[in-house]
């Protein structure tokens, strides 16, 4: 609606209200009044001017006020306008976030796909590093004498077997241990003494897995008496008969000396590339045979007796040769342990004299597999064929062969808590040309208390006959017994006590021999 009046309008407004007025005052025309009553005089009324102007003011007002909401209207309109355009720009932005975020999640994906291609050639590159590292470690290690120490390439050990022993009888020969002091004679019936009777010092070289070295010197002291230097003297009497005497001059230097007892080197990845016998190994050089450093490590119980064939009929722990050993595995399992070699007549302690040399073999059978080596149930044989160390020219009588066997069933539980081994020993002219030996034993072992118990209990049962085709060499027989109990102190320290005792089958009643000793065995 439209408030604004134009000034014809107005003008015509006045007038009429003029003209209106001026037809009121003819009609009516004032009675005058009495003189003699005065009434109050009324009030003259507006005149037109004044009635215009009130008019005009009243306009002004209503016109003022009209403006006023129109300003007003047009107030709300603009911040109306305003909101609504502040509206159309949040939607706007709501509209933008949302495909800023559709669009972060393709460049995320994205970003996915780029990390893990990154990922991978990070992985590449580290490959390479490891790669060029080794190859600067190795540069640098032939710059450094001590490198291959710092990387544990080099490791430097010790093995010390020390003892003390006290005889209640003596025979006049037996040594229940290697190298062991014995008594003087067979009257020194309380004879005891403190012994170191060997120290190794282990020396390990391994430059990469596929090959290993050791070299194992050896502190011993040497038996009596090992060498002899001979004066004769020829006296005559006047009726020209002649006497010649003999002087004997022995050797009787016992300090401790040292000899070489181990050196070879293990190449242990030769069969790594085929499946059933992958971790197979060759050695070469001065090294164990394949039957006592076994028997020893099935035992655990090296430095307390000597094993079986070791004692019975000379078979050496170490010879020079090279062997093959071929652990047969399926699923995890052993299930044939074979131990091969060719070796020296003569022992780690002798010259080799022969121009033959020896064979060595050893198969032990696991019927139900084990994952442990040496545990479970076995069934082992082990042969020997050699000769006698002679030079090629000796005499026939001299330069012969031998032979050894041995046939053992075995049962060990996986923790190594307890262990019965039974064995058949079968030889031929280990003693002399033309004898036979036969004889067995029993070995065992048992934890006393719980699984984590230091102590054992062991023992050690062997008959032995040292020729078998005299019916009446009952002077010769004898069983061996060893027992004892052993405490492991720590990894390094192993002690025990034991009473090892040597008794002969003969009705010439020869002295038997008895010692009762405290063993120890330090490794580092």
């Amino acid at each position: 609606m439209n408030f604004r009046l134009t000034t014809a309008a107005a003008a015509i407004l006045v007038a009429s209200l003029v003209a209106s007025n001026g037809y009121a005052s003819e009609a009516k025309k004032p009675v005058k009044k009495s003189t003699a009553t005065k009434k109050a005089k009324t009030p003259p009324p507006p005149t037109v001017e004044e009635q215009i102007q009130a008019l005009r003011q009243e306009l002004e007002g209503k016109i003022n006020g009209l403006k006023t909401d129109l300003s007003d209207k047009d107030a709300q309109l603009k911040k109306a306008q305003l909101a609504a355009a502040d509206a159309q720009a949040a939607a706007d932005k709501a509209n933008a976030a949302a495909s800023a975020q559709q669009q972060a999640v393709s460049d995320n994906a994205a970003a996915v796909t780029t990390l893990q291609a990154t990922l991978d050639d990070v992985k590449n590159a580290n490959a390479l590093a490891v790669g060029s590292l080794s190859d600067d470690i190795s540069k640098a290690a032939k710059k450094s004498d001590l490198s291959d120490i710092a990387n544990g390439k080099f490791k430097i050990g010790a093995t010390i077997f020390a003892d003390y022993s006290y005889w209640s009888d003596y025979d006049g020969a037996t040594a229940f241990i290697d190298n062991q002091t014995k008594p003087s004679s067979t009257a020194d019936n309380n004879y005891n003494n403190f012994e170191v009777t060997r120290t190794y010092f282990n020396l390990l070289y391994t430059p990469n897995d596929a090959v290993s070295v050791r070299i194992t010197p050896d502190i011993f002291r040497p038996l009596p008496a090992t060498a002899v230097s001979s004066a004769a003297t020829t006296t005559c009497t006047v009726a020209l008969k002649c006497t010649t005497t003999v002087t004997n001059t022995l050797t009787t230097d016992q300090s401790l000396a040292i000899r070489l007892k181990y050196a070879y080197i293990e190449l242990n990845k030769l069969f790594a590339n085929v499946k059933y016998i992958k971790n197979g190994k060759v050695t070469f050089g001065q090294t164990q045979q394949p039957l006592t450093d076994w028997e020893e490590g099935l035992t655990g119980h090296r430095y307390t007796y000597k094993m079986p064939m070791d004692f019975a009929s000379g078979l050496s722990s170490t010879y020079v040769g090279v062997k093959a050993r071929l652990p047969f595995e399926l699923n995890g399992k052993t299930y044939l342990d074979t131990d091969l070699g060719v070796f020296t007549n003569g022992s780690y302690s002798s010259t080799e004299l022969s121009g033959t040399k020896q064979f060595m073999g050893r198969a032990t059978v696991y019927p139900m597999g084990t994952r442990k080596e040496r545990t479970g149930l076995g069934l082992t044989i082990f042969g020997d064929l050699g000769f006698t160390n002679v030079a090629p020219s000796a005499a026939v009588a001299t330069n012969y062969s031998l032979d050894r066997m041995t046939f053992m069933g075995h049962y060990q539980t996986p923790s190594k808590g307890y262990l019965i081994t039974g064995q058949y020993n079968l030889s031929h002219n280990v003693k002399a040309n033309g004898t036979n030996q036969a004889g067995y034993a029993f070995e065992g072992n048992a934890r006393l208390g719980g699984s984590k118990s230091p102590f054992h209990a062991f023992g050690m049962y062997q008959y032995y006959e040292p020729n078998t085709n005299v019916s009446t060499n009952n002077a010769t027989k004898y069983s061996r017994t060893v027992g004892g109990i052993a405490y492991k102190f720590n990894k390094n320290l192993d002690i025990s006590v034991a009473n090892s005792n040597l008794q002969y089958d003969s009705a010439a009643k020869k002295n038997d021999a008895n010692v009762v000793s405290v063993f120890t065995q330090y490794n580092f």
